[in-house]
Order: C-alpha cells, then sequence, then structure tokens
C-alpha cells in the first residue's frame, strides 16, 4: 500500500486526523513505495470501558520511501526515533526530513578502543 490509498482509506473513516492529510499533500512522492507506521493512541480506561468503540485521542503516520534492495525491518528503528518525539503532538502540516550527505575524511586509521554500538 502507497502512502496515497493509506490516506485515501483513511479520509473514508471517523478519524478526525485524516482530514490533516490529503494525496494532494505528497504530489509526486504519493506514487513510490513507502515502508509505513501507522500509531494510534487511546486512553486505557476507554479501551477497557468501551473496547472496540474506544476513541482514538490521536494518531500519526511515519513513512520513509522504499528503495530497492531496503528491508521494513532495518528501516524500523530509524522511523521509531525519528518519530517519538512527534508522538501526541500537532504537528503544522506533513513533516519531511532530509538525511545530510555522508562524507569521507581519507587520512591515517584509528583504532577506536572499547566495545562498539552496533547499529
Amino acid at each position: 500500500m502507497n502512502v496515497a490509498t493509506y490516506l485515501q482509506s483513511l479520509s473514508m473513516t471517523a478519524h478526525p486526523q485524516a482530514q490533516q492529510y490529503s494525496a494532494s499533500n505528497l504530489a509526486d512522492s504519493a506514487t513510490r513505495d513507502y515502508c509505513l507506521v501507522v500509531v494510534e493512541a487511546f486512553k486505557f480506561s476507554d479501551l477497557m470501558a468501551m473496547k472496540d468503540n474506544a476513541p482514538c485521542i490521536w494518531a500519526t503516520f511515519v513513512a520513509v520511501p522504499l528503495h530497492t534492495g531496503q528491508e521494513f525491518s532495518n528501516l524500523l528503528h530509524a522511523m521509531a526515533t525519528t518519530a517519538t518525539p512527534y508522538f501526541g503532538t500537532t504537528a503544522e502540516g506533513l513533516q519531511e526530513f532530509d538525511v545530510p550527505q555522508g562524507k569521507v575524511q581519507v587520512g591515517e586509521p584509528v583504532i577506536v578502543p572499547g566495545p562498539q554500538d552496533s547499529h
């Protein structure tokens, strides 16, 4: 499912958050493949009392373009880390982040002591 299809399906539901987004906001990028995470939050007491009828108190989605050879499982951590500060807040429209291009500095090799974090 691409992002445009997901957003169109949201607009046919009762989610008030769906009105903030539209397929036209995504322009040309709407036809690309994306990895998509949808997060919906509910009050625990509402879930216990109302079960499936509990109202969603906020919802958001996180999407990143999927390129050939990439796997969702390798992207999920970065998606969650980037999006978490925004959970439960109001953003003004679609938030987009560009990853700065990396650079390599050629020089003498350096040994970094101690254990290294795995990525």
